[in-house]
C-alpha cells in the first residue's frame, strides 16, 4: 500500500480543539432589524419579508411542488413570522429560524393534505 499524498488532516479532539466562534447576531443590521419589529415597527416588518420571502417561496416550491400551494403556506409562514418574533432570541440567525418555521408549515401542510386524502 502506497501513502496518501496531499491528504486532508484529521481534525483534533479533547484540548487542542479550537473553539466555535459564537457569532452575535443581536449586533449585526439584521439584529437591528429584528429589534425594530419586536418593538412593533410595521416598516421593519415589511423589509423582512421582502428581504426573505423569495426564499421561503423557493424553499416551499422545493418540498411541496406546487404553485397554488406555494403562496398559502408563504402567507401562513410570514404570520408565524409576524406573530412569534417578539419571542426570537437571536440564538441563531433570522433565516435560520423562519427556515425552520418554513419547513415545519410545509411539513404540516403536507401531513394534512395526507390526512385529507385518506378520509375521502
Amino acid at each position: 500500500m502506497g501513502t496518501l499524498t496531499g491528504a486532508l488532516p484529521l481534525p483534533t479532539f479533547g484540548s487542542r480543539a479550537t473553539a466555535r466562534t459564537r457569532v452575535e447576531y443581536q449586533n449585526t443590521q439584521e439584529g437591528a432589524l429584528v429589534r425594530r419589529a419586536q418593538a412593533g415597527d410595521e416598516a421593519a416588518f415589511r423589509e423582512i419579508v421582502e428581504r426573505y420571502q423569495s426564499k421561503v417561496f423557493s424553499i416551499i416550491h422545493g418540498i411541496v411542488r406546487q404553485r397554488n400551494d406555494v403562496e398559502d403556506i408563504a402567507q401562513q409562514v410570514f404570520t408565524k413570522v409576524y406573530f412569534s418574533i417578539r419571542n426570537f432570541d437571536f440564538r441563531s440567525s433570522l433565516i435560520t429560524w423562519i427556515y425552520k418555521i418554513t419547513v415545519n408549515e410545509c411539513f404540516d401542510y403536507l401531513r394534512k393534505k395526507k390526512v385529507r386524502k385518506l378520509v375521502y
